[in-house]
């Protein structure tokens, strides 16, 4: 087996597959650092191309058919180089064996209709297989995908065969939108939010209302401000409290009066 570099036309390497078993066809990789060599002597050899120095090349695995032991009539390996698949040279079957190519166990046995393979081929990119057959057919192989609607709504149904649906007495029946239209009194009580209320503690008379007023910030920077000098928060207080003085003076005067009239 010989390595040998097209653009310089030189041998980079060169070593023995098998001393008794002649080379039947070469497979490469497509990152070109796997090469895949298959033998007459029932067993498909993976080498790793790259430079390994002055040290001897050696093979990194071997794919072989344990059960049957049949001869391999071509090979090759994916797009991305994981897996490495072969095709049997019997003459009454189309199958395609699988393996992974780091731990080279088989992956799976793809069955054909009862002819030879010619060869095969994998997809650059998409896990797709193309053999021919000896009658000149070319099958497509491919992953098959089961649709589950039952993942995306989870009140359907799968039926095996076709059911008879027997439906409800009233479940096409034609009803006016009005009928189906539930009457106001069912529907919750309407919130109004513009109108304003009095609350349950407050008085019907004004009298009683009564509110201090507010008190604006003093400038540290100035002592008056557009109105004038602002009085100091104790001079409201002490307004507040003469004006609670005389509203109970005249309340006091009111009930004087009233009994006196009495």
């Amino acid at each position: 087996m010989q390595l040998i570099n097209t653009e310089r036309c030189e041998m980079l390497d060169s070593w023995v597959v098998h001393a008794k078993s002649p080379i039947k066809g070469l497979a490469l990789s497509k990152n070109g650092k796997h090469l895949l060599v298959n033998s007459t002597d029932r067993k498909i050899r993976l080498y790793d191309i790259e430079s390994q120095g002055d040290r001897p090349r050696q093979q990194a695995k071997h794919f072989e058919d344990r059960v049957n032991s049949n001869q391999w009539k071509c090979c090759g390996l994916s797009g991305d180089s994981d897996y490495v698949c072969a095709g049997s040279s019997t003459t009454v079957a189309h199958n395609i064996s699988i393996w992974e190519r780091t731990s080279g166990h088989l992956q799976k046995i793809l069955e054909g209709p009862k002819e030879g393979i010619l060869d095969l081929q994998w997809h650059p990119t998409r896990p797709i297989i193309a053999s021919v057959s000896t009658l000149g057919v070319v099958y497509i192989w491919g992953k098959s995908y089961t649709e589950n609607w039952s993942a995306f709504a989870p009140d359907f149904t799968e039926l095996e065969e076709n059911e008879e649906y027997i439906e409800r007495e009233d479940e096409f029946d034609i009803v006016e939108w009005e009928k189906k239209q539930k009457p106001l009194a069912e529907h919750d009580e309407i919130v109004d939010l513009v109108g304003i209320d009095r609350a349950a503690h407050e008085s019907d008379s004004d009298e009683e209302l009564f509110f201090l007023p507010t008190v604006p910030d003093r400038d540290e920077d100035a002592d008056s401000g557009p109105s004038g000098k602002v009085d100091h928060p104790g001079a409201v207080l002490s307004h507040n409290v003469e004006l609670f003085a005389e509203k109970e003076k005249s309340e006091e005067s009111n009930k004087r009066q009233k009994l006196q009239s009495d």
